[in-house]
């Protein structure tokens, strides 16, 4: 009995002695712990190698991209990395999706007017995989209509030999042609290729960011692409003589005009810049 009593006080004391142990374990294991948690988590997001360009890691073969138009408002950009390492995309905020005449196992090659329209592709800013840059003084979506240097690019991780996918929205850009249909085959293009007017990447960025509605989008696109006129526009917005109710409203209308002249004035702005920073480089004392 008194031997039971003893151990009961030494209880308190070999308690610490066994705590400062435990510690002291502790301290000596703790260069090696960082080491175990990195080989279990893998390589850090900043040991990743460097953002590649979408188109540039299309041709190179690091990825295979396919784009399925569900109709021409929203589409669905499939991306697969083909390599064994995490890969960081670098995607436009706009591009073009165009149709693949070639694969639809036609008889006869359609028309032009038969044609499915070709669409202007907008990423969609709320998308939680895409990181995206700081704006540059609160307007970034005009800033990158004329250049997009990688810089100003969403980036995207897709893990190594996986498919990621984004839905986007988009535009038609050739007005009275057949909507897109997701049996219609598509591919990505840059959207210079399809579009000489730096304006339309400005819309497709300002519809992706949310600061134009889709169907505003839809009549700048018109307006800047297809020769319409602000006037002939406006049409859309009055109800027909079958009493069906007009698919734009007046403040959508008034909404592509604002956004158009927006961007206009800001390229207009870019262009004065850099023509100034040339002639002050060009004609600076050496």
């Amino acid at each position: 009995m008194l031997a039971h009593v003893r151990l009961f006080r030494r209880a308190p004391r070999l308690c610490r002695w066994l705590g400062w142990a435990a510690a002291a374990a502790v301290a000596c294991l703790r260069p090696g712990l960082p080491a175990i948690a990195a080989e279990r988590q893998g390589p850090s997001p900043r040991e990743q190698p460097g953002a590649v360009d979408l188109f540039t890691a299309m041709e190179s073969g690091q990825v295979e991209a396919r784009i399925i138009p569900r109709n021409s408002q929203q589409c669905q950009l499939l991306v697969r990395n083909k390599t064994d390492q995490p890969l960081s995309v670098a995607l436009p905020v706009a591009f073009a999706a165009v149709p693949v005449l070639a694969q639809q196992q036609l008889p006869l090659p359609l028309p032009p007017s038969q044609q499915p329209q070709p669409l202007g592709v907008a990423l969609n800013r709320a998308a939680p995989v895409l990181r995206w840059p700081q704006k540059n003084n609160g307007q970034w979506a005009p800033n990158i209509a004329g250049q997009r240097p990688l810089a100003r690019l969403a980036l995207w991780t897709i893990a190594p030999e996986k498919v990621g996918w984004l839905r986007l929205p988009s535009v038609c850009l050739a007005l009275g042609r057949p909507d897109p249909q997701p049996r219609f085959p598509y591919e990505i293009r840059r959207l210079e290729e399809l579009t000489t007017d730096p304006v339309v990447a400005g819309i497709c960025a300002m519809l992706g960011s949310g600061e134009l509605s889709q169907d505003a989008a839809q009549l700048a696109a018109w307006h800047l692409e297809n020769g319409m006129s602000w006037n002939q526009l406006a049409t859309f917005c009055r109800p027909s003589a079958l009493a069906v109710a007009p698919r734009f409203t007046p403040g959508e209308l008034a909404a592509a005009q604002r956004a158009v002249e927006t961007i206009r004035q800001s390229l207009a702005r870019a262009a004065s810049n850099r023509a100034n920073e040339f002639e002050q480089t060009n004609h600076s004392p050496r």
